[in-house]
């Protein structure tokens, strides 16, 4: 017998005890801390954990949607040790929607997002606009956004939004701070990077 679909009301309902729970554990693990890094879909956390274990007085954050990749995040940090590194399961705006107030972030990065390639499917790609105006919100002035895909076409689709955004500014000479090869690296070795200042 198939199960009937959940109703309107039940998807609510469970989104908004999501975000409950998401807000307390943000609340508690967010208390006493600063230099806020965000890594926007942290994979099985291997660049993060690198990165967190190169910068110790960064309080480093991964989100990702996929659980089983935000095990193995917290996996890492139990095994090195990583007291500077946490990671959630959540989309990015949620995220940013459960965030305790004060938070801002002075680096973010975003390496290998989906590039949905057909046309029709351009307003799901994550650096909108008017995410972009989201993220602003969140971070301090001259706080860095570091993007990276091995899709040209994106790249270029990105850096138009970048370029015509009045919080971002690109910044060409600016380098990457922590350079560790991915997952996608390994099997997408071309790839290219900007990176943006808040202003």
């Amino acid at each position: 017998m198939t199960p009937c679909p959940a109703s309107l009301a039940d998807v609510l309902q469970r989104t908004h005890e999501r975000q409950l729970v998401l807000k307390e554990r943000l609340e508690s693990d967010f208390a006493g801390h600063g230099h806020y890094v965000l890594e926007i879909g942290c994979g099985h956390g291997h660049w993060l954990a690198g990165y967190a274990a190169a910068y110790p007085d960064d309080y480093c954050i991964g989100i990702d949607l996929m659980s089983r990749r935000i095990e193995k995040t917290l996996r890492k940090k139990t095994k090195q040790g990583l007291n500077n590194l946490r990671a959630y399961k959540a989309e990015a705006n949620e995220f940013l929607d459960c965030l305790p107030p004060g938070v801002s972030f002075e680096r973010v990065f975003i390496m290998y997002p989906d590039p949905w390639p057909k046309q029709r499917h351009h307003r799901r790609r994550l650096l909108q606009s008017a995410f972009l105006s989201r993220l602003a919100e969140y971070t301090l002035p001259g706080a860095q956004l570091y993007f990276r895909t091995d899709q040209q076409p994106y790249f270029e689709w990105a850096c138009r939004r970048l370029r015509t955004h009045s919080d971002w500014q690109m910044e060409a000479s600016l380098p990457w701070p922590y350079e560790q090869e991915t997952f996608f690296q390994k099997i997408l070795p071309q790839h290219v990077s900007f990176t943006a200042v808040r202003l």
